[in-house]
C-alpha cells in the first residue's frame, strides 16, 4: 500500500495518519517529506510544502507515528522515543 501512497496517508480508523498528527497542532506551517518519486501527487493531494528546505525551528514527527495528543515542545531540543509498545511515545 505504501508503494503508491505515503505512509501517513494511510487510515487507521476514520481518519488517515497524516490527520491525526495536524489536527494537534492547528494553524501551524506544514511541510511534508516524502519519496521523490510520490512528490508531486503528494503536492496535488494536499497543496503544501513538500520535500523543502527548512529554514526555522521545527517539529519533526515521523508520518507512522499513531498520534492521540500533541507532543510538548519545552526546551529547544526534544526527541520522542518509542519505548514501551509500538505507536507509544515518550518526552
Amino acid at each position: 500500500m505504501v508503494w503508491v501512497r505515503t505512509v501517513y496517508e494511510l487510515r487507521t480508523g476514520m481518519r488517515s495518519l497524516f490527520e491525526k498528527i495536524t489536527s494537534n497542532y492547528k494553524n501551524t506551517n506544514v511541510n511534508l517529506f516524502c519519496r521523490d518519486i510520490l512528490k508531486d501527487v503528494v503536492k496535488e493531494r494536499y497543496d503544501l510544502a513538500v520535500n523543502s528546505k527548512i529554514d526555522s525551528d521545527c517539529l519533526f514527527i515521523n508520518g507512522r507515528l499513531l498520534m492521540d495528543k500533541s507532543i510538548p515542545i519545552d526546551g529547544s531540543e526534544e526527541i520522542g522515543i518509542n519505548k514501551e509498545k509500538k505507536g507509544s511515545y515518550c518526552y
